[in-house]
């Protein structure tokens, strides 16, 4: 993380107060994800292929690991 960070300020004005908000940032990207991977999985046909089922049975895992997840507090970096 710091490698990452230093890497950044030198390319951009970033002030380490930012850093506070991170967490934050990391909540609404989780809520994102979450809101983009049940839009894409919201509509299904019947003849859908192989890949596609097992892409949804993965959607569906994600979505309720994401579920269980939230309004819980996340790791901090």
């Amino acid at each position: 993380m710091d490698t990452f960070i230093e890497g950044y300020m030198c390319k951009t004005d970033f002030d380490l107060n930012d850093l506070k908000h991170i967490h934050q940032c990391k909540r609404f990207a989780a809520l994102y994800s979450y809101a983009r991977v049940l839009e894409s999985s919201y509509e299904s046909w019947d003849n859908e292929p192989e890949w596609m089922i097992s892409l949804r049975d993965k959607f569906n895992r994600l979505m309720r690991y994401r579920e269980d997840n939230f309004g819980k507090e996340t790791t901090r970096s």
